[in-house]
């Protein structure tokens, strides 16, 4: 987890001025034992005013799960589905936190549909695999 304010004092000068935040945020697992997957959720964000950089933080929450009697073709889905849906709100916290102790109002995440995100990926994969069975 980080936070950074480049400019210190001088991003509190321009207080009556809202700064535009950009988010983004990724999913990825791995399997750690036989039952065992890591899930780890990175989410950053930018904080800019006037163009120029407020806040920037970023955090790489993980959280280990334990799957046992599940077929094999849906753990990716539990995995990135259900993972990350268990550890977003502790990761948002400490992201508001973070960015209200640096001084700045608590940047409150809206919440993430997993569900939608992974059919994206799916079908950005399919896409993908596709174009180079073309190519070949």
């Amino acid at each position: 987890m980080s936070f950074e304010n480049p400019q210190g004092a001088k991003s509190f000068s321009k207080a009556d001025i809202k700064p535009q935040v950009q988010v983004n945020l990724n999913v990825d697992s791995r399997k750690l034992g036989e039952t065992l997957y890591e899930v780890s959720l990175k989410i950053n964000a930018n904080a800019k005013q006037d163009e120029e950089d407020c806040f920037l933080t970023e955090i790489d929450y993980r959280g280990v799960f334990s799957l046992t009697g599940v077929e094999e073709n849906l753990i990716p889905q539990i995995l990135l589905i259900e993972g990350p849906r268990t550890i977003f709100p502790f990761a948002r916290r400490i992201i508001a936190d973070a960015v209200r102790d640096g001084g700045f109002p608590p940047l409150m995440l809206e919440p993430v549909d997993f569900v939608s995100l992974y059919r994206q990926h799916a079908s950005r994969r399919a896409a993908e695999a596709e174009g180079g069975d073309k190519k070949a």
